[in-house]
């Protein structure tokens, strides 16, 4: 059910420009909402400015911006001990068996270790993966600097 207070045609446009970056047409209507909701005439704005015809992979200028704010510390490089590390990518570890460096709350790029070295991961078993997920409460882990909630974003 498509909703009434916005203009079908203005909402038919941003459903074609906005599946340009996702495959899912609820988010796509969900974007096209958003987008009309702040300016009802959002998507002839863009056609005429001639942005609707952006290539595969990049975003209007609206997307890109909510983009980077909602995933800015996965891809933002900070300095940890001097030198340039990448933000929220798990690699492959020094002292544990993965390493991934992030802002704590003050803002310190720190690293945190996690996993056991020389223990194959079977998260495909699903009894395997039940147990671990049960054993480190994983439900509850929140905290991006902890062992814990990495561990479980591995499982």
């Amino acid at each position: 059910m498509i909703p009434t207070k916005y203009d079908k045609e203005q909402l038919k446009k941003g459903l074609e420009v906005e599946k340009e970056h996702t495959d899912d047409p609820k988010t796509a209507l969900k974007i096209a909402m958003d987008h009309l909701s702040e300016d009802p005439y959002y998507y002839d704005k863009l056609q005429a400015a001639g942005l609707e015809e952006l290539h595969e992979g990049e975003f209007c200028p609206q997307c890109l911006i909510e983009y980077i704010q909602q995933h800015k510390d996965l891809i933002l490089e900070a300095k940890y001990k001097g030198r340039e590390v990448p933000l929220g990518k798990p690699m492959k570890g020094d002292v544990k068996k993965f390493k991934v460096y992030v802002k704590n709350k003050k803002g310190n790029v720190i690293k945190v270790n996690f996993g056991q070295k020389g223990v194959k991961i079977k998260k495909n078993n699903p009894e395997r993966r039940k147990s671990f997920r049960a054993r480190h409460r994983c439900s509850t882990a929140k905290d991006r600097t902890t062992p814990r909630y990495r561990s479980c974003r591995k499982w």
